[in-house]
């Protein structure tokens, strides 16, 4: 049998690209990924859990997302912006 490569940062941006297009979303949270330094500042500040930190993926569930911008001041490079 044929191995099948799944390129897993992929698939997770994809994921999370799906989450984007979710109505109603507050505030729309966009993580610079080349700044970002995986930390976990951001997830530990979210209330609603709606940062999910994987390994070096970060994403943000906008369906759950409150706009609150907490992670925006959390992040200590500045790799959050609320739009």
């Amino acid at each position: 049998m044929a191995e099948v490569s799944v390129d897993a940062i992929a698939i997770l941006q994809f994921m999370e690209d799906m989450l984007l297009e979710i109505p109603g979303e507050s505030e729309r949270i966009v993580i610079d990924r080349e700044r970002c330094g995986h930390c976990g500042s951001c997830v530990s500040v979210c209330a609603p859990m709606a940062i999910v930190l994987l390994d070096t993926f970060v994403m943000v569930d906008h369906g759950i997302c409150t706009g609150c911008l907490d992670c925006v001041y959390a992040c200590p490079v500045g790799a959050i912006e609320g739009r």
